[in-house]
């Protein structure tokens, strides 16, 4: 008979007998036989073949099989599987920054493509590829530049080390390097220009000579779907109606330059249309721009 005082925690132990011989989620004996194969081919069509559960399950081993494998189709398949499960298993950081320096491209780029489905606060705001861009090998340098370029604002503070390679001795790490620096600076370069568009408008509204306000119209030609498209187009068709001829074309040409570059612009001019004697100038720009946009 079980002393009173000792139930608690002879129940507790029960709980936790029961719990410990719960066998833990094993690996289908075929496939884990797949993987450790000594053939290439076997352990290939073993990683291939790994669903989403068994890739959790089988994490450690994928892990060592995507950086140690001597066959590097089964390397860049392992990574391939290990970014199945949703969330990917912890082992994938590590294995993933190890595999974006494998000698073997398409390891590397199995690599590169499996780094944004990873959410967590190392690959969201470290600079874990920085080291990369210095490699020795130059398809390393290559891909980690364009890696790199993948976290658009946060790599800004790195863009002097990626165009420090446009003078590398490898042909394609500076073509690379090209195409990462202008995807790094895009989202800069815009805002800068948007800026200048709106600064554009602004003088454009508040000019007091037509000199002035053809020159505000003649900028917002270049920047003028940067900025608040909506405003510019609007203050560009009121000077359709102006009395100075020059500032009614240079409007027309802005008008003209602007309507390819914003989507859905030219059906919402055909639509609203523009008030006499405006609206003959907006016939003429709409007749005389480019076709519509696609």
């Amino acid at each position: 008979m079980i002393n009173r005082s000792l139930a608690p925690a002879a129940a507790v132990l029960i709980v936790v007998l029961a719990t410990a011989c719960q066998p833990e989620p094993e690996i289908p004996w075929k496939m884990r036989n797949g993987l450790k194969a000594a053939d290439g081919d076997t352990r290939l069509a073993a990683v291939r073949e790994a669903d989403v559960i068994f890739a959790g399950r089988a994490a450690p081993l994928l892990g060592r099989m995507a950086i140690s494998d001597p066959d590097p189709r089964v390397r860049a398949a392992a990574i391939e599987t290990l970014s199945r499960p949703n969330p990917p298993p912890p082992e994938a950081s590590s294995v993933l920054i190890r595999a974006l320096a494998d000698p073997d491209p398409a390891v590397r780029q199995a690599a590169v493509e499996f780094r944004p489905k990873l959410k967590t606060r190392q690959f969201e705001e470290a600079p874990f590829l920085v080291p990369l861009l210095s490699h020795p090998n130059p398809a390393v340098r290559a891909t980690a530049a364009l890696a790199l370029a993948d976290f658009r604002s946060r790599s800004q503070p790195y863009l002097d080390k990626v165009r420090r390679l446009l003078d590398d001795p490898d042909p394609e790490v500076r073509e690379k390097a090209a195409e990462a620096s202008e995807r790094i600076s895009a989202p800069y370069q815009a805002s800068y220009r948007g800026l200048i568009a709106a600064e554009w408008l602004e003088r454009l509204k508040a000019a007091k000579t037509a000199e002035a306000r053809i020159e505000a119209a003649g900028g917002l030609a270049v920047t003028g779907d940067q900025g608040p498209v909506t405003e510019t187009v609007t203050e560009l068709v009121k000077c359709l109606a102006d009395d100075n001829e020059k500032l009614r074309y240079r409007a027309a040409w802005a008008l003209m330059d602007i309507l390819p570059r914003v989507p859905g612009l030219r059906k919402r001019l055909e639509a609203g249309g523009a008030p006499p004697p405006a609206d003959g100038m907006l016939r003429y720009v709409l007749a005389a721009s480019p076709g519509d946009e696609p």
